[in-house]
């Protein structure tokens, strides 16, 4: 049975030794943009692959990403997290590509 030995991502025992979870598994890395949405600024911290997958649905359909998160920004339900609204666009709209 694997526990924590601590809190943070560090090693785990195992009961034969320990591992480092750096080893055992890739942790997604964040990034920060400022985004101007309604004639605001709102900082946006989402996962690289995120970002990267909303760039290019927003060159796909040929509009700036900006734009995208605007459109988003207006769509989305008030109870919801914008972030989350971006990971659950990016990730519907290649499951739609992928279907088709």
């Amino acid at each position: 049975m694997l526990r924590a030995t601590n809190k943070k991502r560090g090693s785990i025992a195992s009961g034969h030794g320990s591992a480092d979870l750096e080893d055992l598994m890739v942790w997604p890395q964040l990034s920060d943009r400022v985004v101007f949405m309604n004639g605001a600024r709102s900082r946006l911290r989402l996962e690289k692959a995120v970002w990267e997958g909303l760039d290019a649905i927003a060159r796909m359909e040929g509009k700036p990403t900006q734009q995208l998160c605007a459109e988003l920004e207006e769509k989305r339900l008030k109870t919801a997290a914008l972030s989350s609204t971006i990971r659950t666009f990016v990730l519907e709209y290649f499951r739609g590509i992928e279907a088709a």
